[in-house]
């Protein structure tokens, strides 16, 4: 057999691929990497390391996913129940699924983390950005000149 060689791919940081996979088999360990990435104890890793070096990747529209796969897994876990009311070992049937109610709120815990870090990167990017400069005065001073370039030409 050949050598291993590790290679850094980050020299600098690092990626974490959330895969829906991890999502729907595991919950528990989904909640706590982005509760240590975007609360952190109070130091959000996000926050802490140098700028743009540590990333969380994962799929389009996530918080809308996760809300979907909730959703769906608490259905699924309805009517588990209602198949299985009589059976005695039905919560162990329920845990060996991935769908007991621990796992089905874990779920919506994880969108609940999502929509309010997105909210609060939303409006700590609208306060990156804010200024003493009114839009509607960008506007006007563009037409300004627009309208000038036309009437030396005419």
């Amino acid at each position: 057999m050949g050598q291993l060689n590790a290679i850094r791919l980050f020299p600098h940081g690092c990626a974490f691929l959330l895969t829906p996979s991890l999502l729907v088999a595991e919950p528990h360990n989904a909640y706590q990497i982005l509760n240590w990435f975007i609360l952190g104890g109070g130091k959000p890793k996000y926050l802490s390391s140098t700028p743009r070096t540590w990333k969380l990747v994962c799929c389009y529209n996530f918080a809308d996913y996760i809300l979907e796969l909730a959703n769906s897994k608490a259905t699924e876990k309805d009517a588990f129940e209602l198949k299985y009311q009589n059976d005695p070992a039905k919560d162990a049937k329920l845990y060996n699924a991935g769908l007991s109610f621990n796992e089905c709120n874990l779920r919506y815990k994880l969108h609940k983390l999502l929509v309010d870090f997105e909210s609060r990167r939303s409006l700590e990017s609208i306060s990156e950005f804010d200024s003493d400069c009114d839009e509607s005065d960008y506007h006007l001073s563009m037409r300004t000149s627009i309208s000038t370039r036309t009437t030396r030409r005419g």
